[in-house]
């Protein structure tokens, strides 16, 4: 089955099923990357966003002047 057949079976599915998909997809490894802009906590995108204006602070103040 290819991802198209799968993205189109998702689309059939109940609201309810559709969560759940949605609820696994957020949980790969790789979910700090956004799938779409509903898909990320604000929570989490708060604290990694300080996370990278922390570490950064250097260069976002000298982008600043």
């Amino acid at each position: 089955m290819s991802a198209i057949e799968i993205i189109e079976l998702i689309k059939t599915l109940p609201r309810a099923d559709q969560a759940q998909v949605k609820a696994f997809l957020r949980e790969l490894p790789d979910a700090e990357t956004p799938i779409g802009p509903a898909v990320m906590d604000p929570e989490k995108a708060r604290q990694i966003s300080q996370r990278i204006f922390a570490e950064n602070r250097e260069l976002f103040t000298k982008l600043a002047q």
